[in-house]
């Protein structure tokens, strides 16, 4: 292991790879250093969408849209926290990083037939700029393979990936169709197989698979990884960076940066004082809970501050927001499931502690999840359910998997609330029954109507993609058939959106908006260019690459 590269990165997700796999392929020596023993971060736990106004992928696919459309629809959202010429930077180099790390770097993506989260927005469109991640198979890693960060185990099916799209599709509806039934069967084979060979599922897809891409080209390109390695401080000399002091167990050593060294570290949604800094709810005496992996402890935001940079935390809002539950394990831990399908489904509604709906559950994660946070600003102590009936189980709930998977076992948990009338169910989840039946009640008649005059649950592209499309309104079903059924949801994040302060060349800057010398952050380290927004499927990952690869290309050019 040398003492002198070219570039370092901290952190082996998303952006780190993508900014390493830049400078390598343009000849620079890249070390990248991570703290845990795995390589793929948060990217392994997500869906694996990126979000890329104008790439080629989609323009191939017959998907297109006006030239200024997508800074029209980042500039609604963003409002006054709009960055020009960060976003300038992203859409003109959005398009050439995809289009590298298709050609050059030969990672693999499909168009996806998925809307903006805001359609009818100004400048939103219906789809073609979201792509999902390619399967990929985890064998091509080699030895490799033990070293690539897992999913969270509750959005697998024993321990199989299920991918956005077509898989997803076939997974849902495989007791309903011979076709989909043969598919899954021949998905479950061949994962029996590499569980008696590896010990565990070589069929990646998603986030994992993304990561997996990623590794296999940093590989490639030459990249040195370093692993079970914590930071312990930049060096600096001049007030510019050269450099950091790392710990590997016991050894000690500083290692050099010719060009600089770049944070991609994945945030802070795990530092308990950021979050009462920059979470309402938190500060409010709320709870809150992360699907990000615990490593996200804000050591870039640390370290950057240390040398003179400075965070960023005026947004609308400072997380990626996301509804979730609490799923205990049969070993006694607890997993945390990401409730992004469910809520959108006919005869599913969301309702807090006065029995009463509070939103519209079909809106994206991040807006419906602002609302619960808005109720316990008012009331830290609001509790909020997904509640159905026997026929609205069948779609899943949660970490419920859809019929025909049993389900019993989360009863004994206590994780499915259940009741064979809605007065039982209202006892045991101390709800107001008279109010629960009259909710229930009036989300039936909206059912008939096929129009929900409340919160409009199903008005637009996006919404209704995720509902059942066999319905007049796929989001709008009844609730009328016992049992009934009740998850309860937190409030959860997939990343922080708050962040150090960089220019449109991910340089970190100072208080005084002067850049450090030598030192850039990607990723969930630097503050979103969207302001605190969240406008599409994949818009963390969509920026984490555009910038990591534009970080790694001028870092390269000097």
């Amino acid at each position: 292991m040398d003492n002198c590269y070219d570039v370092i990165v901290l952190g082996g997700g998303a952006a780190g790879m993508a900014t390493a796999i830049a400078a390598a392929h343009s000849r620079l020596s890249v070390l990248i250093v991570e703290k845990t023993d795995r390589f793929g971060g948060t990217m392994a736990r997500s869906g694996g969408c990126i979000w890329v106004p104008g790439n080629h992928i989609a323009a191939a696919a017959g998907y297109s849209e006006a030239e200024s459309s997508a800074e029209t629809y980042i500039r609604h959202h963003a409002g006054t926290h709009f960055d020009s010429a960060r976003v300038t930077a992203f859409l003109e180099h959005g398009p050439k990083a995809i289009r590298f790390f298709v050609e050059e770097s030969e990672l693999n993506f499909l168009a996806a037939k998925y809307p903006d989260y805001y359609p009818k927005a100004p400048g939103g469109v219906d789809m073609g700029r979201t792509l999902y991640t390619s399967p990929f198979n985890g064998r091509q890693l080699g030895r490799w393979l033990k070293r690539l960060a897992l999913p969270i185990p509750e959005h697998t099916f024993i321990g199989l990936g299920v991918g956005s799209g077509a898989d997803f599709q076939h997974f849902m509806n495989a007791s309903r169709s011979l076709t989909s039934a043969l598919f899954v069967g021949r998905r479950l084979a061949a994962h029996a197989g590499d569980i008696l060979r590896y010990g565990q599922s070589t069929q990646f897809v998603n986030g994992q698979a993304l990561a997996g891409q990623l590794l296999a080209a940093a590989l490639k390109a030459g990249v040195t990884f370093l692993d079970r390695t914590q930071t312990l401080c930049l060096t600096t000399q001049g007030g510019g960076v050269t450099g950091i002091m790392a710990q590997t167990g016991k050894d000690l050593r500083e290692i050099q940066a010719r060009c600089g060294v770049v944070l991609a570290t994945g945030g802070y949604s795990w530092n308990s004082r950021r979050r009462m800094e920059t979470f309402p709810h938190v500060a409010a005496g709320g709870t809150h809970h992360s699907l990000t992996g615990s490593w996200a402890t804000g050591d870039g935001a640390d370290l950057a501050e240390a040398a003179s940079g400075t965070m960023q935390m005026s947004l609308s809002d400072a997380g990626a927001w996301s509804p979730a539950s609490q799923v205990p394990r049969r070993d006694g831990s607890t997993g945390t499931y990401f409730h992004l399908v469910d809520r959108a489904k006919p005869g599913v509604i969301a309702i807090d502690s006065s029995g009463r709906r509070f939103a519209n559950e079909s809106l994206n994660y991040h807006a419906f999840t602002r609302v619960m946070i808005k109720g316990i600003e008012a009331d830290p102590k609001q509790k909020f359910y997904l509640l159905t009936d026997r026929r609205g189980l069948r779609y899943g709930l949660g970490a419920v998997l859809p019929f025909p998977i049993p389900h019993a076992h989360h009863i004994r948990s206590g994780y499915l609330k259940h009741g064979a009338t809605i007065e039982m169910l209202a006892a045991h989840l101390n709800l107001p029954a008279q109010q629960l039946m009259e909710t229930i009640a009036r989300n039936n008649a909206a059912a008939t109507a096929g129009r929900d005059d409340d919160f409009g649950k199903g008005s637009d592209v996006y919404q209704t993609y995720m509902g059942d499309s066999a319905f007049p309104n796929p989001c709008l079903g009844p609730i009328e058939r016992g049992p009934f059924y009740a998850v309860e949801l937190v409030v959860s994040d997939l990343g922080t959106f708050a962040g150090l302060a960089t220019d449109a060349k991910t340089r970190v800057l100072r208080a005084d908006g002067t850049a450090v010398g030598g030192l850039h952050a990607v990723g969930n380290d630097a503050t979103s260019i969207f302001g605190g927004a969240y406008p599409g499927a994949g818009a963390t990952l969509g920026p984490a690459l555009v910038f990591g690869h534009l970080c790694g290309t001028l870092l390269a050019e000097g």
